[in-house]
């Protein structure tokens, strides 16, 4: 049943958004693990913090528009050169998944998630005026908006970035 809803919702979002979600679930999000994504964007973030957003950006889309294997390496780079990072700094990243220092600070990120109460994607924390507060789903950015002070005006067809 929740998968029903789930292929529902998300045709729903894509036609409101504009956001190119596949007409269907890609394979890969039942089949293949995003771990080595993770630590992917784990290094990226610490080496390359200003390539996080738009590697991200590029790996949602090869998963759910196009559907690719976001667990391959090749298709982690791939991601990463279409984000505009060159081969040889993506390379470097690639490099640096197995290493136990970027296992470690995944771990650390995850754990984060979990005491704060994650059991969905997007988990967001908001840290304003000396207080933690988190939100689930897209559906709840206009809700954090209000909470940052921040004005919503949401999602902007034309301006969507993917």
């Amino acid at each position: 049943m929740k998968a029903v809803y789930m292929f529902d919702d998300l045709a729903m979002q894509r036609d409101y958004t504009g956001v190119p979600f596949s007409k269907s679930v890609p394979t890969s999000f039942f089949e293949q693990s995003s771990l080595t994504a993770q630590r992917f964007l784990t290094v990226v973030n610490d080496q390359h913090p200003d390539d996080l957003e738009e590697v991200s950006r590029q790996l949602w889309i090869r998963m759910w528009s196009k559907d690719k294997d976001i667990s391959d390496p090749t298709s982690v780079l791939e991601a990463a050169q279409a984000a505009g990072m060159s081969e040889e700094v993506a390379n470097k990243c690639m490099s640096k998944v197995k290493d136990q220092s970027t296992k470690e600070e995944l771990k650390r990120i995850t754990g984060i998630a979990l005491e704060s109460g994650a059991f969905g994607a997007p988990w967001i924390l908001a840290h304003k005026d000396g207080e933690v507060k988190t939100f689930w789903g897209t559906d709840k950015i206009p809700l954090l908006a209000h909470v940052i002070g921040e004005k919503w005006e949401g999602p902007l067809k034309p301006s969507s970035n993917l």
